[in-house]
């Protein structure tokens, strides 16, 4: 008699781009069923949009979405209800999940879901952020954590979704070793992560979510980052500049 195979339900949300895409199929391979995709249509001014295209963040981005696209030619979204929201505070998030009842709702890349909202889901709310946490928080975690000399926390976290900005309790990390060629390492992360944190959130979710460690986030251990601009980023080599300076010209001790 062979064993019976477990499945579970989720509810995505996230901007389902080609990586998003990665991970939604990769959650289906392993026994997850993405009952619905939540896609976030938030519309945009021209203006807005052409400050967004010349920022170093939409830069790399540009990037690493042709190199994921060489990588993995085209990924179709799974069989599933898709389904698009205004933006992040849209009301019909909780008649979806009602009517639909999944175990647990993902966010993978989304908008930061308000309190009201979170307030009215009973089931767990999960995030995918790609960084090891506690360590680097917000948008652009990866990049920053590169440009201050820290590629030990380059990797993912899967935590538990609250108001604030990737400081619910952590439930599981992943630290990103692969490759020692830094160009294809910084190349693939993007899909690294897509693909193996669906594997882990798979056996998280079968495995019985409510028995894994949930470690309470230490926000005097994390530093949150915005978006990379060229400000930003110029006050920040200049700060790895000085760090380097004084660890190797320490100031020599009283007698």
């Amino acid at each position: 008699m062979t064993k019976e195979t477990k499945f579970k339900k989720v509810i995505v949300i996230s901007p389902m781009k080609l990586r998003h895409r990665v991970f939604a199929c990769e959650l289906q391979k392993n026994n997850i069923v993405v009952s619905a995709v939540l896609i976030e249509k938030q519309a945009k001014s021209l203006k807005k949009k052409l400050k967004e295209f010349f920022t170093i963040s939409q830069i790399l981005n540009i990037y690493l979405t042709l190199a994921e696209i060489f990588l993995t030619r085209k990924v179709h979204l799974p069989e599933t209800s898709t389904i698009y929201l205004k933006n992040s505070n849209d009301a019909r998030i909780i008649e979806i999940i009602d009517k639909i009842n999944p175990d647990a709702v993902v966010v993978y890349g989304g908008s930061i879901i308000p309190k009201t909202i979170l307030e009215k889901i009973s089931i767990p709310i999960l995030n995918i952020h790609g960084a090891v946490l506690p360590g680097y928080r917000g948008l652009d975690s990866y990049w920053w954590l590169i440009l201050d000399s820290k590629e030990y926390l380059q990797g993912y976290t899967i935590h538990y979704l609250d108001s604030g900005i990737d400081t619910g309790n952590i439930i599981l990390s992943n630290q990103y070793s692969k490759s020692h060629n830094r160009f294809f390492r910084n190349s693939v992360w993007r899909l690294w992560i897509a693909k193996n944190s669906a594997v882990d959130l798979a056996n998280l979710l079968i495995n019985d979510l409510d028995s894994a460690p949930s470690v309470v986030h230490d926000l005097n251990k994390s530093t949150y980052r915005s978006k990379i601009s060229v400000l930003n980023f110029a006050l920040s080599r200049k700060r790895t500049e000085l760090c380097a300076r004084r660890d190797s010209n320490p100031e020599p001790s009283d007698p």
